[in-house]
């Protein structure tokens, strides 16, 4: 990421739309569009944050500003504010309306005002400091303004007067507004009612400024006449608007006369209310600092500015201010729809344009307002026995643990350089480590190789905690929970869910994580952590069995019971499958290293230099709390080590890839050739009433047509594997060793085979020979 793009993605976001969508600002400055509005107006300061719109590679910004879903509810309030504003126009034109057509039109403003105070009701419960009302205040009131502007048109046709039309459509804007604020007001006391407090929520200043003058639900910008300005904009606040606009003008001629005797005020001006500021021109009395310093310097009675004028100059200049700056950002408003293919799309330039796959636009009918799944791939790193290496720092004295402070140092700085480098995330730190997301496979499989790399170098150099490094990356659906931080406007986001829970485990495995949590104990219960690990050696040993899979420094093994020993890099075969289809048909080869095959490629083709890593299935691991999952060992390849042996066929499944290379097989497994599945194997497939597939594997029996011990096992058959029976028969080893893993666990059901013969899509297949079945 460039550091332009990087800083505005971490601040400067009101001014992408601000400079773009007000290109002669009339009562904003410069300064106040480059962020000083926020001491101008500060009241204000709880708009909302413009977002970037990724494209759909989400490699470039396509726009900026608030994305809002056009679904079916939103479409239905929007229908609904069109039939209503028809029934007031066809009302107006009766001569001699009766009770029944004035009833039907008070049915219609409660049907509305029902509708708003369900939204905003939606908007307050989920908002968390996001300003999800005042987003929809942004939307609600552009929808309305577009609705309005077609309103003269249809007068015209009817041979209304100018005048009139002028009239009607500043009451039906009224009107309207009335039903916002009524809306919002029963909302904000159903959420008093709900969370049992007394007093009233407070109403945004930003609703206010919108609803209560007409003049933004009937422009689409601050009109340029002060006569239309003075029209549309309630004098309630502010006294006679129009009377005040006259004299602003007034302020700049005397004030143009009194350039020409006194020059040297051009310099004065330009210096305290800026280079783009015009003393001589109509709006010249409703700038604040020009005020003040007409006011400080004596010249308001040369300018026929009495002293009781000058407050109201000044809250009208404020409030078109305001109006100005939410004109300006509602422009950010930007309609997404879904097109035929699922995707999400909106319109760029002109021009219809895919967005982000993984953006989540605002759907104010919808329980949320905001889609919590997001799409992510994660990362976590965590440092292994770093409590009892902790407490061997503090036992050794104050030096040692001040060396161990810098030399962690030195390693977060390294790894905030990767993840910068990398495009990932900083979400949290967790534990002895730190989470990372990315919407990138590759970047995040790059970055976990980088950060070994780094761990590498930092243990040779001296790291205090030398006891190893477990990475664990995924491709999962995450939620995202708002939370508030210390800023209270700008809310944070809490990852949780299944991935951030796979990850974990991932990280630790099962045993491993009970034999640190053992060490832990005995440290802290003053044993002294050399003897703790004496102790446990024999144990760690035993577990994890070291065989030639595990003698590498940094390696991921399963043991006979499918439990996970990660002190190297695992990945799940979800993240594989989405880095295949990121890469496309790379190049791939095939490797060897510490007697295991490896598929080897480039994860960084477009790079300076090759990043090449070499990846292995693991096998099926039984995870705490979760379903069985397909593991891959990830692998730096070194720099020194064997060259790859071949070149392997280019594709985009690296899973079926793995799978040809060895999958799970090792220098001392048994060969294809010598291991055996049972003939009675079975494989059954069948679509389940809900739509999702299901496979089954079990034992058949013949004699009464029932398969035993049946498990269910969430197979994913890559989408270009060809025939299925070819996959399985490709598979088979894999499978059957699943099966042999999970048997381990479960003992499995029975289940009659003529019962699932009558599901849909039903298919089965006899492992050992897949183009047989029962």
């Amino acid at each position: 990421m460039v550091p332009m793009e990087r800083k505005i993605l971490r601040g400067d976001r009101y001014s992408q739309i601000l400079q773009s969508g007000l290109v002669r600002p009339r009562f904003l400055r410069k300064n106040e569009l480059e962020g000083q509005w926020r001491q101008t107006l500060p009241n204000l300061a709880r708009l909302p944050e413009p977002f970037p719109i990724f494209s759909a590679d989400e490699e470039s910004i396509l726009a900026w500003g608030y994305p809002v879903y056009r679904s079916e509810g939103m479409r239905r309030l929007r229908s609904q504010l069109e039939r209503q504003i028809g029934r007031e126009l066809e009302y107006r034109n009766l001569k001699k309306p009766d009770p029944d057509d004035r009833r039907k039109l008070v049915r219609g403003r409660e049907g509305i005002t029902e509708s708003l105070e369900n939204a905003f009701l939606n908007a307050m419960l989920n908002d968390y400091g996001r300003s999800l009302v005042e987003v929809f205040v942004l939307w609600l009131s552009t929808d309305i303004q577009k609705l309005l502007a077609a309103v003269p048109r249809f007068l015209k046709n009817n041979s209304t007067a100018r005048e009139d039309i002028n009239v009607t459509v500043r009451q039906l804007a009224s009107m309207l507004g009335g039903l916002m604020l009524k809306g919002v007001t029963q909302a904000g006391d159903q959420v008093r009612n709900l969370s049992d407090t007394p007093e009233r929520t407070k109403s945004s200043p930003l609703f206010d400024l919108i609803c209560r003058d007409p003049l933004l639900l009937v422009e689409e910008s601050l009109p340029s006449s002060p006569d239309r300005l003075a029209f549309l904009l309630s004098s309630h606040s502010v006294g006679d608007v129009k009377t005040l606009l006259a004299l602003s003008s007034k302020v700049g001629e005397k004030f143009s006369e009194i350039l020409r005797r006194r020059p040297e005020w051009r310099g004065i001006i330009r210096h305290v209310c800026g280079s783009d500021f015009n003393p001589t021109g109509p709006d010249a009395a409703l700038e604040l600092s020009f005020l003040d310093l007409v006011e400080t310097v004596g010249l308001s009675v040369d300018l026929g500015l009495e002293q009781d004028v000058i407050p109201k100059l000044q809250t009208l200049g404020l409030r078109l201010k305001g109006l100005e700056l939410a004109a300006t950002l509602r422009k950010g408003i930007l309609a997404v729809d879904r097109n035929s293919e699922g995707q999400w799309e909106m319109k760029v330039g002109g021009r219809r344009a895919v967005i982000a796959a993984s953006s989540r636009p605002y759907d104010f009918a919808a329980h949320g307002v905001v889609e919590s799944a997001v799409f992510r791939f994660g990362l976590i790193y965590d440092l292994t026995n770093f409590t009892a290496v902790l407490e061997e720092v503090r036992r050794a004295g104050r030096s040692a643990e001040e060396k161990a402070l810098q030399f962690m140092y030195v390693f977060q700085s390294r790894t905030e350089q990767i993840q910068v480098g990398r495009r990932l995330t900083f979400e949290k730190f967790m534990g002895d480590g730190a989470f990372f997301s990315a919407r990138r496979a590759a970047r995040t499989l790059a970055a976990a190789c980088e950060i070994q790399q780094a761990y590498d170098r930092l243990r040779h150099e001296g790291f205090p905690f030398d006891k190893g490094l477990r990475i664990a990356v995924n491709a999962a659906e995450y939620r995202l929970l708002p939370m508030r931080g210390a800023d209270a406007g700008r809310p944070t986001y809490e990852f949780f869910g299944h991935g951030i829970v796979e990850l974990a485990r991932l990280t630790t495995g099962k045993s491993t994580r009970e034999v640190s949590q053992v060490a832990e104990l005995l440290v802290h219960a003053g044993y002294d952590p050399e003897h703790v690990d004496d102790f446990l050696r024999p144990l760690i040993e035993a577990r994890v069995k070291k065989t030639g899979q595990a003698r590498r420094l940094y390696a991921a093994t399963l043991d006979d019971h499918g439990e996970l020993i990660n002190e190297g890099i695992v990945l799940t075969v979800a993240f594989v499958e989405a880095l295949g289809l990121e890469l496309g048909t790379c190049a791939l080869w095939e490797g060897e290293s510490d007697g295991l095959r490896w598929l080897v490629l480039d994860i960084d083709p477009g790079g300076q230099n090759p990043l090449l890593v070499g990846i292995r299935l693991l096998g099926v691991a039984r995870l705490k709390g979760l379903e069985p999952v397909e593991l891959v060992e990830g692998l730096p390849w070194p720099e020194k080590g064997p060259p790859p042996l071949r070149r392997l066929k280019q594709t985009t499944d690296l899973v079926d890839a793995l799978r040809r290379v060895g999958g799970l097989e090792s220098s001392d497994a048994d060969s294809p050739e010598t291991r055996t599945i049972s003939e009675d194997l079975v494989v059954v497939n069948f679509t389940e009433t809900t739509g999702m597939p299901r496979w089954i594997l079990g034992e058949y029996r013949s004699s009464d047509d029932v398969i035993l011990h049946g498990l269910h096992v969430p197979l994913v058959v890559p989408p270009d594997a060809g025939p299925i029976e070819m996959w399985l028969f490709r598979s088979r080893f894999d499978l059957a060793g699943m099966y042999e893993v999970l048997r381990r666990e479960s003992s499995g059901v029975a289940r009659p085979m003529s019962q699932m013969r009558e599901q849909k899509d039903f298919r089965v297949w006899f492992l050992a020979a897949p183009h047989r079945s029962p």
